[in-house]
């Protein structure tokens, strides 16, 4: 049978396949990929995951040159996991071994979020994010339920890459500081050049975070106090461990109306170490452009510092440790347990005050309280970084408190 001049075979495949489906279907995962984990509820079947690669490689023109037809594709988890989505390394092999195809990322998330990230993307990052950590699109493709997005990473210059996580499990303290030197400083922002001011930080943060709701994570923060701290004791006002007294996080956040005023510009919205991918060489970019928008000036930073606190190696020998620990850092008066987490989480605030010179500083610590309750309610925190997050949000509370009686 012939469509015209060509067989039936050739038109089925690439007037109706190629064309109508939108679809690469001679591109094939090699086996020594690493795709069994997933966040995802039952995992990605092979249908969904077949079908996102074959429409992000394609190309929307025939195979007539063998020599740069995309054929294999290999997909290895970068370092990370926390995140909503899954994120894959993603290298593709053209059919002449001899010709490299640039680098990618390729992220799956769930269709609505992923909806959400491409209008992002398309809305802030392609005219305001520095080309130099700015993605560009290789392709995308949907199922019923999933969306993925295939991000090039092409200043890699052929070197390794991974997420920042990584760097900062080793203790690279060099690539670490390189980063945040980089992405924070003045010199290279558009998105933190565009303010304007709002009223009621608390209801951003309620809303932002925890949809109206922090019931579980108040428990979660009571239930960490209980197992991790010694000696601890309550009020109706107050927390007390060792002598020290600290405020109730829910009463000093959301128990009363706080109207009190904060600077909002574009920010992306969960700049965690695993949205920011680094290569050997130092090159930066973000992925993750789901909660990007407008925010509360100081939101990346958190994040980014809470990255540190998260998974930087730091063991103390008590829950009591961390706390002290957490009170130094802002102290340069005070030696820490681990000079270099002091350092790194000190410049990153240094570096939001710069940015942000009049924006109050205790907005910076009612944010990180806000977010650090908010860490509470992963479910694969291990027992150290409950620590640690109790810990920051109960020296943040404090901090904020001193700021404001001081005014």
């Amino acid at each position: 049978l012939f469509c015209g001049d060509k067989s039936y075979i050739e038109f089925l495949k690439d007037e109706l396949i190629s064309k109508k489906f939108k679809r690469n279907t001679e591109i094939i995962i090699k086996e020594e990929s690493d795709i069994s984990f997933s966040e995802f509820k039952g995992g990605i079947a092979d249908y969904d995951l077949n079908s996102i690669i074959q429409q992000c490689t394609f190309t929307g023109l025939p195979d007539d040159n063998d020599d740069v037809s995309l054929k294999f594709v290999t997909l290895k988890p970068l370092t990370g996991g926390r995140s909503r989505s899954n994120v894959y390394r993603f290298d593709a092999t053209l059919t002449n071994n001899n010709i490299d195809s640039v680098p990618a990322v390729l992220k799956i998330s769930e269709i609505d979020n992923a909806c959400k990230e491409l209008m992002n993307y398309n809305k802030y990052v392609k005219w305001l994010l520095p080309y130099t950590w700015r993605v560009d699109i290789l392709g995308t493709g949907f199922t019923k339920n999933l969306g993925g997005i295939c991000y090039s990473f092409i200043l890699s210059n052929k070197e390794d890459f991974d997420s920042l996580t990584y760097y900062i499990e080793i203790g690279d303290d060099k690539k670490i500081q390189s980063v945040y030197d980089s992405i924070f400083s003045i010199e290279n922002q558009r998105w933190y050049q565009i303010l304007s001011s709002e009223i009621n930080i608390s209801q951003r943060y309620m809303k932002r975070y925890f949809e109206g709701n922090c019931e579980l994570e108040i428990l979660n923060f009571r239930d960490n106090l209980q197992q991790f701290f010694k000696g601890i004791s309550y009020d109706q006002n107050r927390i007390m461990i060792d002598g020290m007294e600290f405020p109730i996080p829910y009463d000093t956040l959301f128990g009363e109306p706080n109207s009190q005023e904060f600077n909002k510009c574009i920010c992306h919205g969960d700049l965690n170490s695993n949205n920011i991918i680094v290569s050997k060489n130092g090159s930066i970019l973000f992925i993750d452009f789901q909660d990007t928008g407008f925010g509360h000036v100081f939101e990346d930073f958190i994040a980014f510092e809470s990255s540190i606190r998260l998974h930087y190696p730091l063991e103390l020998d008590n829950a009591l440790d961390y706390l002290k620990n957490e009170f130094c850092i802002d102290d340069k008066n005070k030696s820490l347990y681990n000079n270099s987490y002091k350092f790194h989480i000190s410049n990153v605030r240094e570096l939001a005050f710069k940015n942000f010179p009049n924006e109050k500083k205790a907005n910076y610590f009612y944010g990180l309280a806000a977010f650090s309750l908010r860490l509470l309610r992963l479910n694969k925190l291990t027992d150290t970084q409950k620590i640690k997050v109790s810990s920051c949000l109960l020296s943040s509370l404090n901090l904020r408190d001193s700021l404001i009686n001081k005014i």
